[in-house]
């Protein structure tokens, strides 16, 4: 901090270069004009009404010789006669000057002619006027001038006195400059400024008074001190007032004013001085500079609330607050610390900190310190104390450096107690680490039913039991990575049970085993166990036996449809939820099993003829559509042949209706066994059968024709009532595409027509549609 005196000198300082810049003003005001060399003293006054006394005229000598400039001037503006002054005033010689036009002389335009000729004018008898003139070298001086008429210088002649006025103009300007200084220093100055006269009158009111005190100068100047501020006396300054117009200098500090109209309150502190006159010890005067202190006066009151604050803080405070110096002495310590600690105040000053510390944490204080008088930063860490019962305490201590004169002095710590919140803090860690566990198995389930609502709908979307079972492999070893399993299924005979899909480590599993050999599936519930050392074991288990195994019977409809087998080999049991992760795995396997046999019995039923087993008419429209829009679109070739037994409806009226079933099927069965992948056979109508041959040509369709009629020619005939040597036959007709026809209908049309024209020539033949 600065010290208390600094305003003060500074103050005083300014105080005594205004008074002596006003002292030289004053004087400068006050001097009397110096006399010339050789002018003769003070005319005595006269008394009114005293007539004027006759003076004899001056001789020739006296007017040469009289310091100021005169010249004789004619009515035409001619220079007539001047005297030596007049001559060196301008620089020319008595030559030079004759007849010379005074207009030469003359610095502003038309100056000398206008006074001239309001004399010559007879306008005025004499007037005067200043302005600047031009000597002989053309630099210019200022000039008093006075002309007047002259009887010497003939009709209308005049007198010019010249008289050289540069000096008294350049003081006049300097006392000018310098109070216009004055002005701008008093008027720019942040400290108010006030001077008063030896009445106690103001004469300056600057305009930091004005805005520390709400008072215009307008409202002041001119007026006595403290009728113009009456709170001036009140607050005492009248005594500094007086002082100061005695000769003295005084200091008024800490005086406050409230300014009227709700503007605040000001705190100010004024020093006031006398203003010397040019005589010896005289005082004309009073000057005093107002500071206003009100930021530093609120300051200091803050400064001391803040420090009463801090007193009441330290001492009042939850946190133990405390003090010590570098060597580690405890220097203060407040009630806080008495109570956490359990020593008296006068025990711990006895004390240094490290003792109050536990001994393994004695280390890490001392680095703490060390490491904050280096870095000079503030520091906070945890310690470990031992309080005077011998409790121990955990403090989350906060340390400071303290300076003084600009060195590390002690250090500052504040220290609260956290030894419930560590206990907290462990508590909460170890109920997170719990909760985090959660967290990861609840994540988990989320993450497996997901996988299982998602295998779900894909199971829903599967068209066959080969997609079904890569769908469960794959979903199994995301669901179950670390144990390896199999998805059993019952056989259509329902005596076997056969392994369909398979993932992880299954070496050691069968392939095959019967319903009988699983307990799961003999009691139809989920058979779990954790250890086979001691378990009940099913037999179809291979030996050795895994460590732990589960099977899960799939049950659709109150029937086993097959079975899920878990197995671990490393000993890790299935926990509670993969069991149930397992259980729901299998209900929806078996569900999806049940369905797609389902909705394969009930499509075979709608496409299928259910006496050949062929598809129907139906199902080969839809197929034969299709492939002539696949053959449009590639400009292919399709074959459709067309067979009829012959003579079907005789012989189904000799040898019965069970005979004529048995030959379709016998027929159906020698279609199906002789096409190829991708060709479709079907029943057409009763006897009727239609073979779709897609990218065939005519060549390829004829020979499938013919041999066609060769195998139905060849067929044995074996029934009751059957006579020797009948044998059976068959029409067969063929169209092409695009050839006889681009439509199912057109097709159909030319295929059954060459049918036709087969059977009307007897049967037994291969015709090509035209």
């Amino acid at each position: 901090m600065e010290p208390k005196d600094t305003p003060r000198s500074d103050l005083a300082e300014e105080l005594e270069s205004l008074r002596e810049e006003i002292a030289h003003l004053h004087s400068l005001i006050l001097r009397p004009s110096p006399r010339r060399a050789g002018s003769a003293p003070d005319a005595p006054v006269r008394a009114p009404g005293d007539a004027a006394p006759e003076r004899p005229p001056l001789p020739a000598g006296v007017v040469e010789d009289a310091p100021l400039g005169m010249a004789l001037v004619d009515a035409e503006g001619r220079l007539m006669g001047s005297n030596r002054a007049f001559g060196l005033l301008f620089g020319y010689t008595g030559a030079e000057l004759r007849s010379l036009p005074v207009e030469r002389l003359g610095g502003e335009t038309g100056l000398l002619s206008s006074l001239i000729g309001q004399v010559s004018g007879g306008v005025m008898p004499a007037v005067k006027a200043e302005g600047r003139l031009v000597r002989k070298g053309g630099d210019g001086f200022w000039s008093r001038l006075t002309v007047s008429a002259s009887p010497e210088a003939g009709p209308k002649g005049c007198l010019l006195v010249v008289e050289d006025a540069s000096d008294r103009t350049q003081a006049v300007r300097a006392l000018e400059s310098e109070k216009q200084l004055l002005g701008w220093l008093i008027n720019s100055s942040v400290d108010g400024i006030i001077a008063f006269d030896r009445d106690g009158f103001f004469t300056v009111w600057n305009p930091a008074m004005e805005r520390m005190f709400g008072l215009a100068a307008g409202e002041v100047l001119g007026r006595p001190a403290f009728l113009a501020c009456p709170f001036l006396e009140e607050l005492g300054e009248d005594a500094n007032i007086t002082a100061a117009l005695e000769g003295r200098k005084s200091v008024s500090k800490g005086k406050c004013y409230t300014v009227p109209g709700g503007a605040g309150s000001v705190w100010f502190e004024g020093y006031y001085g006398p203003i010397h006159g040019p005589g010896e010890g005289e005082v004309i005067g009073g000057l005093a500079i107002v500071r206003d202190v009100t930021e530093r006066a609120l300051a200091e009151e803050a400064r001391r609330a803040s420090e009463e604050r801090y007193r009441e803080l330290f001492e009042n405070a939850y946190d133990m607050v405390y003090t010590h110096d570098l060597s580690g002495k405890i220097t203060s310590m407040n009630k806080a610390a008495e109570r956490m600690l359990g020593y008296s105040l006068e025990e711990a000053l006895r004390m240094r900190f490290s003792q109050l510390v536990a001994p393994e944490s004695r280390a890490a204080a001392r680095r703490m310190i060390d490491r904050q008088i280096a870095d000079a930063v503030p520091m906070t860490a945890e310690l470990d104390v031992i309080a005077r019962d011998g409790s121990r305490l955990t403090l989350e201590v906060s340390h400071r450096l303290i300076f003084r004169e600009g060195r590390p002095h002690g250090i500052q710590g504040i220290a609260r107690d956290i030894s419930e919140r560590k206990r907290a803090e462990g508590e909460l860690a170890a109920a997170n680490r719990k909760l985090e566990a959660w967290v990861r198995d609840l994540e988990q389930r989320t993450r497996e039913m997901t996988l299982l609502g998602e295998m779900g709908d894909i199971l829903r979307a599967c068209l066959t039991t080969e997609e079904v079972y890569e769908v469960i492999v794959r979903i199994a070893r995301e669901i179950f990575p670390e144990e390896a399993g199999a998805l059993y299924v019952m056989g259509p005979l329902r005596n076997i049970v056969e392994s369909v899909a398979e993932w992880g480590d299954t070496e050691r599993m069968a392939t095959t085993f019967t319903p009988d050999e699983c307990w799961a599936l003999r009691r139809g519930r989920v058979h779990w166990v954790e250890d086979t050392g001691v378990g009940l074991l099913c037999r179809h288990l291979e030996t050795p036996p895994p460590r732990g195994y589960l099977c899960v019977p799939m049950m659709a409809q109150s029937e086993a449809v097959g079975v899920l087998h878990l197995a671990h080999a490393d000993g890790t049991p299935l926990g509670e939820s993969k069991q149930r992760l397992a259980t729901a795995m299998g209900e929806r396997v078996a569900m999806a099993l049940s369905n797609l046999r389902l909705h394969e019995t009930l499509r075979n039923q709608s496409i299928r003829d259910p006496l050949t087993g062929l598809f129907n008419r139906s199902f080969m429209e839809e197929a034969l559509e299709l492939e002539l829009r696949r053959a449009a679109r590639t400009q292919g070739t399709l074959v459709v042949i067309m067979t009829a037994l012959d003579r079907f409806q005789k012989m189904t009226e000799e040898w019965g209706l069970d005979a004529g079933d048995s030959l379709l099927c016998r027929t159906a069965a020698l279609l199906q066994s002789r096409i190829r992948k991708g060709d479709i056979a079907c029943r057409f109508s009763g006897h009727a059968f239609v073979l779709l041959l897609p990218h065939s040509g005519r060549d390829v369709g004829r020979r499938r024709a013919e041999t066609l009629r060769d195998l139905v020619r060849g067929m044995d005939v074996q029934y009751p009532g059957a006579r020797e040597g009948a044998r059976i036959s068959a029409s067969v007709g063929m169209a092409l595409f695009p050839d006889h026809g681009q439509t199912v209908e057109a097709l159909l049309r030319s295929a059954e027509a060459a049918v036709g024209r087969a059977r009307s020539g007897g049967g037994d033949s291969v015709v090509v549609a035209s």
